[in-house]
């Protein structure tokens, strides 16, 4: 008897449902393969591009010195409006980590040392210790010449000082400079 009950009263219900809702108002249901209702166009996804608001991160890894370098900058002007694809053609050497409308991540290996870091050694051509310094690239160049004649070295600073003796930072190359100057 209660479950006649039950049954009785979803006939009930389902009765007043469908009086609630117009059947012929109620959108389409598309079968699979079957083009949208009325032969609209289905509203394809949008592909991510850079506008001129996108950040970018650039770091670089630098591999002899085991250090990063994190630098962001608003986009370049003239890669606003482009796909991941389109600005892969524009940044040569880069890995494109992570692309987005407001953030393009950007990375790259370097097998040198850092911007940090100094290379004490000896310049035969010179007879004298030279500094070198690292540029972004990982490039040496000769930053000066110190005034320190070979001929005041002891033998086994000149064998370290023939390989180069390699630093990060200025406080630790200020400490190396003192121990080479008294």
């Amino acid at each position: 008897m209660l479950c006649l009950a039950f049954v009785l009263a979803g006939l009930v219900l389902g009765a007043y449902g469908m009086h609630r809702y117009n059947l012929a108002t109620l959108p389409p249901i598309v079968q699979e393969g079957e083009g949208p209702p009325n032969d609209t166009a289905i509203q394809s996804v949008d592909v991510d591009k850079t506008t001129i608001n996108t950040k970018f991160v650039y770091t670089v890894n630098y591999a002899k010195s085991v250090s990063t370098r994190t630098k962001e900058e608003k986009i370049p002007h003239a890669l606003a409006g482009l796909t991941k694809e389109e600005l892969a053609d524009f940044v040569h050497g880069w890995t494109i980590d992570y692309f987005g409308k407001d953030l393009v991540s950007l990375s790259r290996n370097v097998d040198s040392y850092s911007p940090e870091n100094y290379t004490l050694s000896i310049s035969y051509e010179d007879q004298s210790l030279a500094l070198y310094g690292y540029d972004e690239d990982g490039q040496v160049y000769l930053v000066r010449l110190l005034d320190m004649p070979l001929a005041n070295l002891e033998p086994w600073d000149v064998d370290e000082l023939d390989r180069g003796i390699t630093v990060f930072g200025e406080e630790e190359l200020n400490r190396l400079l003192e121990n080479y100057s008294s």
